[in-house]
């Protein structure tokens, strides 16, 4: 399957987010998130908080 090459990047900045908060989450998985516009660009990135708190998608709304 190809992407295109913002997708790519978009995917890319999620696993970075989730990288940043490895071991801070459990019981929690360490999630990043992204959202796009419609043209493609980013317009938000999280990650899990801490128990209790955000999930990334809310983070990165």
């Amino acid at each position: 399957m190809t992407f295109p090459p913002e997708i790519l990047s978009a995917l890319t900045l999620a696993v970075e987010a989730s990288e940043q908060v490895r071991g801070t989450t459990s019981p929690n998985p360490p999630v990043g998130a992204v959202i796009l516009d419609a043209a493609g660009h980013v317009a938000g990135v999280g990650a899990t908080q801490p128990p209790g708190g955000a999930h990334a998608e809310v983070i990165a709304l």
